[in-house]
């Protein structure tokens, strides 16, 4: 069963404690947990920054990969440069030691809005995602990330 703990440690910091089923999937695949660590930071009413590790057990019971520990890291930043115009910066990358050797990713992702009206916003993102599955003698690992 999913938890979830959030404690505000002041105005500017806050930290996250979260215990899931799994993660990147509606119907979990395996018995294990998936744990979540974050924190949080307020500096001005300008910019926020927030770093989240997510661990976990996330292959299917029998999965020729084994039952590797999935690490997963992801940090971002969003600039209110003005009332009207933002910005956010997203990277997250991960990986997993698995019985074909170690499979990874990367992504980041920019994101631009201005506010025209008190209704009306437009909005850019631009992303981009690598992801190297590991390979040895005896097969291919599936790809850990198939849909971020």
């Amino acid at each position: 069963m999913p938890a979830r703990v959030s404690i505000a440690l002041s105005d500017q910091w806050g930290i996250n404690v979260a215990g899931y089923n799994g993660y990147n999937n509606v119907v979990d695949n395996n018995d294990a947990k998936t744990i979540a660590l974050g924190v949080t930071h307020k500096q001005t009413d300008k910019l926020t920054a927030a770093i989240l590790y997510v661990g976990g057990v996330e292959r299917a019971d029998g999965a020729p990969e084994g039952a590797p520990w999935r690490h997963l890291l992801d940090a971002h930043a969003t600039w209110h440069i003005t009332p009207t115009l933002s910005v956010l910066a997203h990277v997250n990358g991960g990986f997993e030691r698995n019985h074909f050797g170690i499979s990874k990713w990367l992504a980041g992702a920019a994101y631009a809005r201005y506010q025209v009206a008190s209704s009306l916003a437009l909005a850019m993102r631009g992303d981009v995602f690598r992801e190297d599955t590991a390979v040895n003698a005896d097969g291919a690992a599936s790809a850990p990330i198939s849909v971020l």
